[in-house]
């Protein structure tokens, strides 16, 4: 080291040898900050499934990242009580359907969908237990789905159809 650097280190107080290391230790820490943003954890090895193959074995898949395809139905914008929008709708393969739950508002109103997320067989919250639930970290409406709208954007609505859901929730004050 040069004698200027070696002076103006000793000024600040860090010895020159922890000033090189403190670079090296920021830099490592970046590159793993940048590396768990850009994949999150599981989504690269989960295979495409469907809300029936799911409900035939929930244990296999609780607390499981899941990619799931399937069509919207009963589609649902809500604001929580701090006033956060999340939306849920029923993942339908025309056989059963899962719940799914996400924060903001619903890219697509109705039509087929890809989601991935976390499976929860049961999920207990401060007044319900919900069964078979999918927290969403993604949603992607498939192309010319009904409902949606020119240009990729869709805007959220009740969806009429009904049809039986694995998803039950009961209130978990039981007197």
């Amino acid at each position: 080291m040069t004698g200027s650097r070696a002076a103006i280190s000793t000024a600040i107080g860090t010895p020159p040898i922890v000033q090189g290391t403190a670079l090296i230790s920021t830099r490592i820490t970046f590159a793993l900050i940048l590396a768990a943003a850009v994949v999150p954890p599981g989504a690269a090895n989960a295979p495409v499934t469907t809300p029936s193959e799911i409900l035939a074995n929930p244990d296999r898949f609780d607390g499981q990242v899941v990619t799931i395809e399937g069509t919207v139905t009963n589609l649902r914008q809500r604001v929580s009580r701090v006033g956060d929008p999340y939306y849920k709708f029923d993942l339908s393969d025309g056989k059963q359907a899962v719940r799914v739950v996400s924060l903001g508002r619903s890219p697509c109103r109705s039509g087929a969908v890809m989601v991935e997320g976390t499976f929860n067989k049961m999920k207990r919250g401060r007044r319900y237990t919900s069964y078979n639930v999918v927290n969403a970290s993604r949603v992607i409406c498939r192309q010319g789905s009904p409902g949606d709208e020119p240009g990729g954007r869709a805007r959220s609505a009740e969806m009429p159809e009904q049809i039986p859901v694995a998803s039950r929730s009961r209130s978990a004050r039981q007197s």
